[in-house]
């Protein structure tokens, strides 16, 4: 609906992020998930700290510049796609670090690709969770329908209001996730 799009890219990153998924889902179903949960608060601390510390503006690129080192992103996609797959709870701050480092995306369209890349590799996700009955369906139903009221949301906020308050909430939400995932053992 906001005219913001770029099928092309999303689908290619989605292309290396989905074989990673289905192998994490597989993983999740048959192993315990506390260890990694210390790991994924780190890891969100970590890109915490690159949001709040945002690059210079004269290393922010636009739409036409290519990174040097942007076939990165592809191996980095696939390790996304498994932690996304085994564990989704904190995946996109995964990947708002890996566009924004590698190709020196902006938050508005690193969001954007997010919400493509996270829809198409869920599918087969929930597949596996489903097939093995690993899901709590109220409770599924409930976040999803969360998620998309909140997506419908802040994709008119990200379009409308740019990067810096995208910012805010990113730090937010990250600073909240990690203190949630740390004090939980």
């Amino acid at each position: 609906q906001e005219k913001y799009f770029e099928f092309k890219t999303s689908l290619k990153l989605a292309a290396f992020a989905l074989p990673g998924a289905i192998a994490g889902a597989i993983l999740a179903v048959k192993i315990d998930g506390v260890l990694f949960q210390r790991v994924l608060a780190l890891f969100i601390l970590g890109i915490l700290l690159t949001v709040i510390f945002p690059k210079s503006k004269k290393h922010i690129a636009t739409q036409t510049v290519k990174p040097s080192h942007g076939w990165l992103i592809y191996p980095t996609m696939m390790g996304i796609g498994f932690i996304g797959g085994f564990h989704q709870v904190g995946i996109g701050f995964l990947m708002i670090g890996a566009l924004s480092h590698i190709l020196k995306m902006d938050l508005v369209r690193i969001n954007m690709h997010k919400a493509s890349v996270f829809f198409i590799y869920t599918i087969p996700a929930l597949m596996i969770f489903a097939w093995t009955d690993n899901i709590n369906w109220k409770y599924g139903i409930a976040l999803a329908v969360g998620n998309a009221m909140g997506g419908w949301w802040s994709a008119k906020i990200a379009v409308r209001k740019g990067e810096k308050t995208i910012r805010i909430f990113l730090a937010v939400a990250m600073l909240i996730m990690a203190v949630k995932l740390l004090n939980s053992f």
